[in-house]
């Protein structure tokens, strides 16, 4: 039975996923491993051209590129030129597969995991005879190029979940000259790739039918997650850090404590054990020249850390 193994990867230079793309496919061609993987992740402003495409279809100048700050990169998939940026989920599945005439039923599975995962959300989407991709009333939604080297897939599939369409604006994308949308738009933005992964996950798994999963996903920053309100960003829309504010009174602190705040109980305070073994440790790092996290944050637990040998260096 094989593992598929997910891992949400946050944003990732595009060049940094293309080697870990290669370094998985050499590893199972290799026999180093037997598990599949499906990375999710987003890209910076990126356009991809794949071994059938030329650069006829990219609209824009070097120095135009060099303004959206984005790359462009001639890789080794089918189709066409293709746009990822922030706000598209990209996925790439690597798996093994059982022989050249599996190519085009992998491609019709990511298509049917991506229309049903579409579907969890609302939005009826299909397949189109004669195009790879996914397809909506108002554009294609999802872009899919692979390449199978040695019975093992690389690349795979863009959703435009948030994407930034107007990049879209400086390509014909795939070479076809059709219209392309996102599901914030057909949805009215209320959508988030927070929100997207974990059906996306579980359409998958379901489609290619895998029953043993290892499923780790990372942070979702800032424009990849679902929209929460911080009291920082309350702060900062108030103005309260503004260089001109001089209307506030400071909050003066006394003892470590806001007014009105109880004493802290025993079991939150920090008991400085400073013996024989935590004056061993830092006499160490002091003759190695070595910096600590430890000190570096003010880390609560550096005496208990210390005392039982243990401490975290700076690299």
């Amino acid at each position: 039975m094989t593992t598929l193994r997910t891992r949400w990867l946050g944003r990732l230079p595009y060049a940094e996923a293309w080697d870990l793309q290669r370094a998985i496919w050499e590893g199972k061609t290799t026999g180093r491993t037997d598990d599949d993987y499906l990375l999710l992740l987003d890209h910076p402003h990126v356009y991809t051209v794949g071994r059938n495409g030329d650069h006829s279809n990219l609209l824009v100048s070097p120095e135009r590129l060099a303004q959206l700050n984005a790359e462009v990169f001639d890789i080794d998939r089918g189709g066409d030129i293709t746009y990822h940026g922030p706000g598209q989920l990209v996925g790439y599945p690597i798996l093994h597969l059982a022989g050249p005439k599996q190519i085009v039923p992998h491609v019709r599975r990511i298509e049917q995991a991506l229309i049903a995962t579409l579907a969890d959300f609302g939005i009826d989407a299909w397949a189109e005879d004669g195009y790879t991709g996914v397809w909506t009333a108002k554009g294609k939604v999802a872009a899919i190029g692979v390449r199978v080297s040695q019975e093992v897939s690389m690349h795979g599939f863009a959703l435009n979940v948030t994407t930034d369409m107007s990049y879209f604006g400086h390509i014909n994308p795939c070479g076809i000259g059709r219209p392309v949308t996102s599901m914030a738009e057909l949805l009215d933005g209320d959508i988030s790739i927070e929100d997207v992964v974990p059906k996306l996950i579980a359409r998958f798994t379901e489609t290619f039918g895998y029953v043993d999963i290892d499923t780790q996903l990372g942070a979702f920053t800032r424009g990849q997650g679902r929209p929460r309100s911080f009291e920082v960003d309350e702060l900062l829309a108030s103005g309260t850090f503004a260089p001109d504010r001089n209307d506030l009174v400071p909050v003066t602190l006394r003892g470590g404590r806001l007014p009105g705040e109880p004493d802290r109980p025993d079991w939150m305070k920090v008991k400085a054990r400073m013996g024989s073994e935590y004056t061993d440790l830092k006499k160490l790092m002091r003759g190695l020249e070595l910096h600590t996290v430890c000190e570096e944050a003010g880390c609560p637990n550096i005496f208990e850390c210390w005392e039982s040998g243990t401490s975290t260096i700076m690299i």
